[in-house]
This record gives structure tokens, sequence and C-alpha cells, in this order.
């Protein structure tokens, strides 16, 4: 976007990176008195499956009828991914103005605000102009400091707990599950998907200290095979539920999607105006026939919704798959997805990496699944240095071809000029899925 103002003024807040309090966001909501509007709002965080959870939602809620904006986060091409309306990104003139509006009300505050605190606020006055009945946010990193964390959500989802952002978030599952499990405020629901037992009982520990309804899977809800069932006292089946991606691991947030739109249905009609959700799900009738309308539009939402970038097949010839996994958790669901999907055909690895994750056991499992490994950089000061991959890679024994360059468009180069054309995957990074596609411009 050239010559707009307003993205001139974001992109000038990029060097005061992150805030670690809520203070300036909370006297800025404050001050300006956003979001004026009152509409539904569901927070999503969760060190993977945000983003495709906050899509489900969104797809499915559009299809309802309801109008529904989104928050994303990271963007992988344009920032206007961050912000849609019913699935559609917002207009670079939208985006712009608000930004401007955002920078007038910020010199009027006298406030220092950050990149993520800006888009924050244009978001909600976006949501305020348009109108929405609902708006799904995503959290951008942890919880307990996210700007979204300064408003009083109706229901929180967690999608998973892994190591991630240890930095920011902490050493230990713990650690990190606890700034996650900060977004569940008091009286208010939680849908979560967790495996760890140990961290399935810290929520229910948190929820009931903050007064919280805590649905968990298998527990209250659960999909398998297809099948999704909301337990007492809804008794809600659901059944022939067909993905639109390769990956298994997304089934897990389809399951908290389903659960929260029926929530939300509950929400709607059973509540009082002095009700919270908590108290209206006490509320709630079993077999109430209102929650078994629109099961048909959930189903065709699922059935068409492709998560952007999750194994995303972009092309049949050659075949090439997008991933933009970056940590022990999503690397593992990607190589089961690529085993799974890909099989016993010819493959190709394009990565790059950032250099504060643990990328090794990555790049050593690669080495045994695909026979072709093309290692490279992306553009952007956060890179993993080649030499520093090449140097581990030769540390180890491996049996097929391996190639190293400073750019994904030599990647890219060295993949097309081999005899044949493996089934590529690109990953490592939301950066190298940037770059993947910005070569692929240039090359168009």
């Amino acid at each position: 976007m050239k010559d707009h103002k307003g993205i001139h003024y974001l992109n000038s807040l990029t060097s005061r990176g992150i805030n670690p309090s809520l203070d300036n966001v909370n006297q800025f909501l404050l001050a300006t008195k956003l979001p004026k509007k009152n509409y539904f709002k569901i927070t999503v965080a969760g060190t993977n499956g945000k983003g495709s959870t906050v899509g489900y939602l969104s797809k499915i809620f559009t299809g309802l009828g309801y109008k529904t904006g989104a928050i994303f986060s990271p963007h992988v091409l344009r920032v206007n991914e961050r912000i849609t309306l019913n699935g559609e990104e917002i207009s670079d003139k939208e985006l712009d103005t608000l930004l401007l509006e955002i920078k007038s009300m910020q010199g009027k505050t006298a406030l220092s605000i950050t990149y993520f605190e800006a888009l924050f606020f244009a978001s909600l006055l976006y949501f305020d102009k348009q109108e929405i009945d609902i708006a799904v946010l995503e959290v951008g990193l942890g919880g307990r400091f996210d700007a979204i964390n300064s408003l009083h959500q109706d229901i929180s989802i967690i999608t998973s707990i892994s190591i991630d952002h240890t930095q920011f978030l902490g050493n230990s599952l713990e650690e990190i599950a606890a700034e996650k499990f900060a977004i569940v405020k008091e009286g208010s629901t939680v849908v979560a998907n967790l495996e760890q037992e140990n961290l399935r009982q810290l929520l229910i520990k948190h929820s009931d200290k903050n007064k919280a309804v805590c649905l968990l899977n298998d527990k209250d809800f659960e999909l398998h095979q297809g099948q999704y069932v909301l337990k007492n006292p809804f008794h809600v089946q659901i059944k022939t539920i067909k993905k639109n991606t390769s990956s298994n691991k997304q089934w897990g947030n389809i399951a908290l999607a389903i659960t929260a739109v029926l929530l939300f249905k509950v929400f709607f009609e059973k509540k009082s105006a002095t009700d919270s959700l908590g108290s209206a799900l006490l509320k709630a009738i079993p077999h109430d026939t209102h929650l078994h309308e629109g099961f048909e539009t959930i189903l065709l939402a699922i059935k068409e919704f492709i998560p952007p970038y999750r194994f995303q097949k972009i092309s049949d010839s050659p075949e090439v798959y997008l991933d933009v996994a970056h940590n022990e958790e999503s690397f593992n669901t990607l190589f089961e997805t690529v085993e799974e999907t890909l099989q016993e055909k010819k493959k190709a690895l394009i990565a790059a990496f950032s250099s504060d994750k643990d990328w090794k056991p990555f790049v050593e499992r690669a080495l045994k699944v695909f026979d072709v490994c093309i290692f490279s950089e992306y553009l952007y000061e956060r890179t993993e240095k080649v030499n520093a991959i090449k140097t581990f890679v030769s540390s180890l024994n491996f049996p097929h071809e391996v190639y190293f360059c400073r750019t994904i468009i030599e990647a890219k180069e060295i993949y097309l000029n081999l005899p044949e054309y493996p089934a590529l995957v690109v990953t490592g990074s939301f950066y190298t899925i940037q770059d993947y596609l910005q070569s692929e411009k240039l090359g168009s």
C-alpha cells in the first residue's frame, strides 16, 4: 500500500515491540470509549490451531447469517489479513482511514501504543462502524498481556498448549498455560482442547476460582471419525462431518468451533438481559430443539473452509503444500500429515527457520522423511543462518539429497531444477511461507 499515511503511521510503531502490560490499552479504551457497540465476543488462545479455529468460527457464523468480525495474527502477505468481516479482508482504503483515526485518538490521549495495539484499536473501530453481531478474536501471543485480553469476552477458547515463545511466556508447560488461561474472565465460559491431564486440572482450578464454566474435550464434548457429540445436559449430535484439509489435527479445532457455536445459540435463546453465558448454560433445557437448527449450515461451512497455510495445497502440477509449522507440536503434526497424505510419493522439502526456535529435531526427522531437503533463510532478521543448519546436518548421517542456499527464491530454483518434481512441502515459519508466495508472484 503506497502513499497511505495510516499504514506509514502503523509501520512507524514497529520499533516499539511488545508491551508486557495492559495499562496503556485500558487507558486508551477508557479515553476513546472503544468498543462503543455491544456484541458477542469469542477469544481464542493457544499454542497452535488458533487461526484455524477463528477461521472455522467466522465461516460458520457468517453462514448462519450473523455479521461476523474477526482478528487474525499474524499475517502472511498483507496486514489486511488480520482484520476481516464475514470472511473478507478489510480494504486498503478502510484500513488506512481507520489507522489515521487511531493516530488522531492517540495524539489526544498522549499514550504510547505499539504496532499490535494500534491494529487492535483499528479493529474495534471497524467493528463498531460495521455494527457486527459477533467478534472472533485470535490472541497473538500468550494471553495475559495481549491487547485482546482487555475485553470481557463471552466465550474463551484454548486450542492447545505446548512449548513456544519461552522468552515471553516461560519455560514450562505450566507457566505457558498460566499465561494463556488468563483470558478466562470471571463469570465467563471456556472451551478447551487439552491433552495433558495436569493442564486440564489447572484450567478447571482456574475456572472454579473465576466462577467460569469449563468445557473440556472428551469430557463435555467430543469429535471422533466425523461424529460430534455435546454431552450432558444437551445431548446434541452432529453426524457425517467432512473437512477440507488433510490434517487430522484440525478435528480438534473443528470440535472447539462447533461447541462455541452451540453455546452461542444457548446464550441468545436462553439468557435474560442480566445473564452471563455461564448462568444461561445452567438454564439450558436438555434436547432443546433450537440447538439442533442450522446443522446443514455448520456442516457446509466446515466442508468448504480451507485453513490457510496449514498443509494447504496450492498447486497440483507440481504438487505443492504450504504449512506454517514453527514449533515442536506443529512440526509433529506436519510429519503425521505428510506421512498420511503423501505416503510412498517422492517428497521434497523447502525449510527456513527462526533462530529462536528449536529446529534441530525437525531437521533430523526431515532427513529421514523427505527424499530431497533444501534448507534456506528467509528475508527477515530473525532467520536462522543457513550455515548453522549446514553445520548441524554435516554432523548427521543422512541418506538423501540435501541442498543449502540463502534465499527461498534460490531454494525454489533448486527444486525446479530437479530431474523430476517430487511433492513439495514448504515450512518452518510464517516468514518462510511469505517468501515463497512472494517468489510465486515474481515468477508469474
